[in-house]
């Protein structure tokens, strides 16, 4: 069985509200329901007006006025630096019923790097006050740019149109009573044009090894071991965090001794996007094998990055590694014992090195025209 307890409550006043968790005693035990916050609006201004204009005049009720129904261009930030990202959001506000959204032209982010965000199919209406009344508002696209030149770039209009229930100005008679009857009307509607002032990266104070990097970052790295045996892997890990222009910015210099046989670094992005650009970690893990023994050194790997925040650059340096190399078993010096073969692509003109005591064969060696071949020919003749 089950008892619901309904209450019908009425704000006072526009703010935020927090409800305190229902409790109650049931054989001895005290149960508990969630809380929940209320954000109370302030009242409409002209939701007064638009019902008395409703009234007097029928004729020009099925015209969707432009303060009805219209799409915001919605960005985080209006002045920004070269490669800082931020968040554009096209946005519906409306105070009429939504029956159909129909052609989507967004506008071209000519200028930009472009990082698209998912935004759900099927999305609740939410309650927004805007400029003195109350909408209704649904997101229908969010992006992320990085802007790719300085100066002043413009995100141009997008056009949208959508299909709305308005009333008809006309009443029937029902089973329950006179009702006004509401009709489709389609509006086209179109996305304010938005300038941004892009300032250029400063060039005084640039250091050597700055790549563009843009945001707000912190640079670990790591390495696998400083005394190993030669033919054996050594791994070497950089972690980017923080905010900014992760996917933009270039691996750091690493220099490797010369007689370190180094692959193609493997690059993981644990990234999801912010109002600030993309937030989380870039990993780059390198792989070398010391091909022979002796004392070596990594120098210090610098990352340097322009701080948004202090609007400085800034650099980061990891320790020099020295690295003590034995001596090793030449037969590990092949490079297929340190990768796993399945996770490389085998082309056409690419094997992988074969190692151990194989069998050769010369290769004018054919079985067509041997004598085994002629003997599959005479055998069945002589029988």
């Amino acid at each position: 069985s089950s008892f619901s307890y309904t209450y019908i409550l009425v704000a006072p006043k526009e703010g935020t509200f927090t409800i305190d968790p229902a409790s109650i005693t049931v054989d001895g035990s005290n149960y508990k329901s969630n809380s929940l916050q209320i954000n109370v609006l302030p009242p409409d201004k002209e939701s007064d007006g638009n019902a008395q204009s409703n009234q007097d005049s029928s004729s020009s009720s099925t015209e969707i006025k432009e303060r009805d129904a219209f799409i915001r261009t919605v960005v985080s930030k209006n002045r920004i630096y070269e490669q800082e990202g931020f968040m554009v959001t096209f946005k519906l506000y409306t105070t009429l019923n939504v029956v159909d959204f129909g052609r989507i032209e967004f506008p071209e982010f000519e200028g930009f790097m472009v990082e698209e965000l998912d935004t759900p199919s099927n999305q609740q209406l939410q309650l927004e006050h805007y400029e003195g009344r109350n909408y209704y508002t649904a997101t229908l696209r969010k992006t992320l740019l990085f802007p790719q030149r300085s100066g002043k770039i413009t995100i141009p209009s997008g056009r949208l149109e959508m299909v709305f229930s308005v009333p008809s100005g006309k009443r029937v008679s029902s089973f329950f009573g006179m009702q006004e009857v509401n009709v489709d009307v389609k509006k086209p509607m179109h996305t304010n044009p938005v300038t941004l002032d892009v300032n250029p990266l400063p060039s005084s104070g640039r250091p050597i090894s700055f790549k563009g990097a843009v945001g707000a970052f912190t640079f670990k790295p790591t390495i696998s071991t400083e005394e190993i045996k030669a033919n054996e892997p050594i791994t070497l890990k950089l972690e980017i965090s923080g905010t900014g222009n992760q996917k933009l910015i270039p691996n750091p210099d690493v220099e490797f001794p010369s007689n370190f046989e180094v692959y193609d670094p493997t690059i993981d992005n644990q990234l999801t996007a912010s109002s600030n650009g993309l937030q989380g970690t870039r990993t780059i893990e390198y792989l070398a094998i010391p091909r022979y023994e002796g004392d070596y050194t990594i120098p210090p790997i610098e990352f340097s990055y322009f701080d948004v925040n202090s609007r400085s650059y800034k650099t980061i340096k990891s320790p020099s590694y020295s690295l003590s190399i034995l001596k090793g078993d030449p037969g590990k010096g092949s490079s297929s014992s340190y990768i796993n073969q399945q996770q490389v692509k085998v082309e056409q003109d690419i094997r992988y090195i074969k190692t151990g005591d194989r069998k050769l064969l010369r290769t004018d060696n054919f079985f067509v025209g041997s004598w085994h071949y002629w003997l599959w020919y005479f055998i069945p003749i002589i029988l």
